[in-house]
């Protein structure tokens, strides 16, 4: 191989490793996703109500990653938790070709578009998780390339390529609204350039890009639920109690050096805008876009750092990007491919990294051993549970709880009460589905489980280093009862 192919099979197995070491494939939402594709498969049907939770009745809930959670779904059942990692560690480098290729095409220099790429990738290692939303980050970045080639080129025909494009997003991940903002704010490009004196023409003519976003957005109703997708996507950006107190969607809060990584991205994607000889009304408007989406929330800030090292790499040229390098020869990208897939394998066979490792891994963050109690002993619901373990008790147990990951279903009021009575509040008292449950299953170190050690209308039947399992005094008796 080339100097420059070995350079980019090193960079991409680095990063191949660091997918893999980042996290072990565990993730407390999984497994509702998973839960919504077991019973997608067994009724042959969409859900229409959220399925599994204990409301009543149960509101209106529409899967909008449908697809995405039949993916996670087949993957486990084939390959257990190693099929899920193998998922992240994929999407991973997916999204770092996507991002070295729009890097390549504006950066003649192959070492800075390289580095700016891999910068990117790195600073999204928060987000390396089993999540859809590396779906949206993978979309995102084409989209922007397609934008960037249709605007460079002058030819919005290369936009077409966005239908099909938001037709498979639209049924993978909500956040497919990002990308609309973007294509919007790129029609009004040329309106904004009539209104105000600018040095340059408009590179894509108003009309066709108008077209083009309508034609995208039509495609975004090829769901199972249509335009009703919308409806959903405004309940979730409008539970500001949800957003106030889940981890991931609070503010970058600066604390490990990928946050730095991606603030020192932007500073200097804003310092390579500024020194651009002619301003450039599209790009600012992109920039100043992603400064709200990604600081208002941590696990935004893909959409941003995509921006920015569109930004940056075009800052860094110093050779005219209307010459290229040479491609590289036929056989060096299925080499490169092949490398990079044995050097992460073999990565995480070194550090072991396994179905053993990652299933014991599995015993140290879900209560699996209570649940195997609970069933094994069959005591009845309902289920009183916290936030984090409402997706995998539906999972295993295929029985309502009291809230799960779906927290913009359950809404703000009874999320912060969960949270609340957890943390041993006041309200723990008077919290109604507490008072209405028959079984309770809670990390053992929560302030609810010591209090509940000492009311006198629960029993602990069970206790571990992980989880604590308490039942009614009525229903552990009853339950004994009916064992005898």
């Amino acid at each position: 191989m080339t100097a420059r192919a070995i350079v980019i099979a090193i960079a991409y197995s680095v990063i191949g490793i660091v997918a893999v070491r980042s996290v072990p494939g565990i993730d407390i939402d999984q497994w509702w996703h998973m839960s919504a594709a077991r019973w997608m498969l067994h009724h042959h049907a969409f859900p229409q109500v959220a399925i599994y939770s204990g409301l009543h009745p149960q509101p209106v809930w529409h899967d909008y990653s449908w697809l995405y959670d039949l993916m996670m779904y087949k993957l486990y059942r084939s390959f257990g938790l190693a099929g899920i990692l193998a998922y992240i560690t994929a999407m991973v480098l997916a999204i770092l070709t996507a991002l070295h290729r729009i890097t390549g095409r504006v950066q003649a220099d192959f070492l800075p578009a390289m580095v700016v790429a891999v910068a990117g990738i790195l600073s999204m290692t928060p987000l390396y998780t089993p999540r859809s939303w590396l779906f949206s980050i993978l979309f995102f970045v084409i989209q922007l390339d397609v934008l960037h080639r249709a605007r460079s080129s002058g030819r919005w025909q290369t936009l077409l390529w966005l239908l099909p494009l938001y037709a498979l997003w639209a049924n993978i991940h909500i956040q497919f609204m990002d990308g609309l903002v973007v294509l919007g704010a790129t029609a009004c490009e040329p309106l904004f350039m009539r209104l105000w004196p600018w040095p340059e023409k408009p590179p894509l003519p108003a009309g066709k890009l108008f077209a083009i976003l309508g034609g995208c957005i039509g495609a975004t109703w090829i769901n199972p639920y249509g335009w009703s997708l919308y409806f959903s996507a405004y309940k979730l950006v409008s539970e500001r109690v949800v957003f106030n107190h889940v981890e991931e969607l609070l503010a970058i809060p600066f604390r490990i050096w990928e946050n730095y990584l991606f603030l020192a991205l932007v500073v200097a994607a804003a310092v390579a805008l500024a020194r651009r000889q002619k301003p450039d009304l599209w790009r600012w408007m992109l920039f100043a876009g992603g400064l709200i989406i990604s600081f208002r929330s941590g696990r935004d800030i893909w959409f941003l750092t995509a921006i920015a090292v569109m930004i940056l790499a075009e800052g860094l040229s110093s050779k005219a990007v209307s010459a290229p390098l040479r491609p590289l020869p036929k056989l060096a990208r299925p080499v490169i491919a092949v490398v990079v897939i044995l050097v992460t394998f073999a990565s995480a066979r070194v550090m072991g990294i396994d179905k053993t490792y990652l299933k014991k891994y599995e015993y140290l963050a879900m209560p699996v051993r209570a649940v195997d109690a609970v069933m094994e002993k069959g005591y009845p619901g309902p289920i009183f549970n916290n936030y984090e373990w409402g997706g995998y008790l539906i999972w295993r147990m295929r029985k309502p709880v009291s809230i799960d990951g779906r927290a913009a279903v359950y809404g703000g009021e009874r999320f912060k009460r969960t949270l609340d009575t957890w943390m041993g509040e006041p309200v723990w008292t008077s919290n109604p589905q507490l008072k209405a449950a028959n079984l309770v299953i809670g990390p053992v170190n929560d302030a609810l489980t010591q209090l509940l050690r000492e009311d006198p209308d629960f029993r602990m039947v069970y206790r571990d280093k992980v989880a604590a399992v308490f039942v009614r005094n009525t229903t552990a008796k009853a339950a004994q009862a009916k064992k005898n």
